[in-house]
């Protein structure tokens, strides 16, 4: 069985919007990761959106699940040999945060995300996305254009996980079925 290979990771904070855990706007965090299959070759990393949530909310969930997952040698990587070292290494991230832009979503690939059909209608079929044919599948598009977008995502996310595990919600980036090119409405 193969490992997944953490090549490096970034931490970027966003606003979230209220939910009845937390009313009021709260900031978030954004946490994408560059991985490949140790077993599959040749070794291309790609970067994916891994969490969205508050620092807590990482802190709680995610960080203990991915500190199990390095000492037991299914996540490996250059920036960690164990889960303290990756405890280590994701709470010095935690004190370089600064507001993800759209800059930064374009650098990492998200030209726009993402969700399948019933993930748009849980949604509420918001406006704004449009409807792509993937294989014999239908997604529904989002560009990223704007802070809005961002926030759009990150309340999507947040909004399709409900009380659910904490990677539930995540969309596909744009860029792994389209390319650079935005999908054009259907």
């Amino acid at each position: 069985m193969g490992a997944t290979v953490f090549t490096e990771i970034r931490l970027f904070t966003c606003t979230l919007e209220a939910t009845a855990d937390q009313p009021g706007e709260n900031e978030g965090l954004m946490m994408f990761v560059n991985t490949y299959e140790k077993n599959c070759y040749p070794h291309i990393a790609s970067w994916r959106l891994q969490f969205v949530g508050t620092q807590d909310q990482l802190i709680t969930t995610v960080l203990p699940c991915l500190m199990d997952q390095f000492d037991d040698g299914i996540s490996q990587g250059p920036i960690a040999n164990n889960g303290t070292a990756f405890k280590h290494y994701l709470l010095g991230l935690l004190t370089h945060t600064r507001p993800v832009e759209v800059e930064d979503l374009m650098t990492l690939g998200f030209r726009g995300y993402s969700y399948s059909e019933r993930e748009y209608q849980l949604l509420g079929s918001p406006d704004g996305f449009h409807q792509v044919a993937f294989l014999n599948d239908k997604r529904w598009a989002h560009p990223i254009a704007d802070a809005d977008d961002i926030n759009g995502m990150a309340s999507a996310v947040v909004t399709l996980r409900g009380s659910g595990k904490w990677w539930y919600g995540l969309p596909y980036k744009v860029s792994d079925f389209f390319g650079s090119r935005l999908p054009q409405p259907a």
